[in-house]
């Protein structure tokens, strides 16, 4: 159903509105304010006291929702992979393997290769318990991970 199917069903006021909209309103009852949303997505909006918004983010797992739960798990895996390369150990792989279902290096990289938009945001929710305890060392350790410049 379109947003005009909504208006005659609901025969009045139909508003269409983002989530991040709604939860700023949720936050600050209609007032000014500033949110910052990092869950399966990141968005930050904001409001100033003659009511206007302004917000930066929010534009998919792919173009750009850094910070979020998807961006996290995507960036660690790239991580320990290099850390792979470079003969670094660490246990992250062995986890994502373990979650993924995956025996070895080769198909966890063929999983995740050609479905990351179903497994990584499934991935992510387990992903924070782990991360101090899999990474031994600071030369892998997720300080240096960074956004596309």
């Amino acid at each position: 159903m379109d947003y005009r199917g909504l208006q005659r069903l609901w025969r009045g006021a139909v508003r269409d509105r983002r989530d991040e909209v709604i939860a700023l309103d949720a936050a600050f009852k209609g007032g000014p304010g500033i949110l910052q949303i990092a869950g399966t997505g990141s968005n930050t909006i904001g409001r100033a006291p003659d009511g206007q918004r302004e917000s930066a983010g929010g534009w998919s797992s792919h173009l750009g929702d850094e910070g979020s739960g998807y961006w996290i798990g995507l960036h660690s895996v790239r991580r320990a992979l290099h850390a792979y390369d470079a003969e670094q150990p660490n246990r992250i792989l062995e986890k994502v393997g373990e979650a993924w279902g995956t025996p070895d290096l080769e198909d966890l990289v063929n999983v995740g290769d050609g479905t990351p938009d179903r497994i990584l945001p499934r991935w992510r929710r387990s992903s924070m318990l782990w991360p101090r305890r899999a990474i031994p060392s600071r030369s892998t350790s997720f300080a240096g991970l960074q956004g596309p410049r």
